[in-house]
């Protein structure tokens, strides 16, 4: 299950992650603190995510994500 707080969804359980809807990755931050990913994807004009706290990302900056395939775990 994951919590939905103030459009945050966290999931405190392990796995492959999927992106909502279909985009392109604008952006991927590597926290050398924290050890994790972030991949901010643009599905529109005006909307996009952001898919923090990854261990491993599978995608590219510029690449396409489909909602059918892992960004990360």
């Amino acid at each position: 299950g994951y919590v939905l707080e103030n459009g945050v969804a966290t999931m405190p359980a392990a796995g492959s992650i999927y992106a909502a809807v279909d985009g392109k990755v604008e952006k991927i931050t590597y926290n050398e603190e924290t050890k994790k990913y972030s991949v901010r994807i643009s599905h529109s004009g005006a909307f996009s995510s952001e898919i923090a706290g990854l261990d491993f990302a599978y995608v590219v900056e510029g690449g396409t994500v489909y909602k059918n395939l892992p960004v990360g775990y």
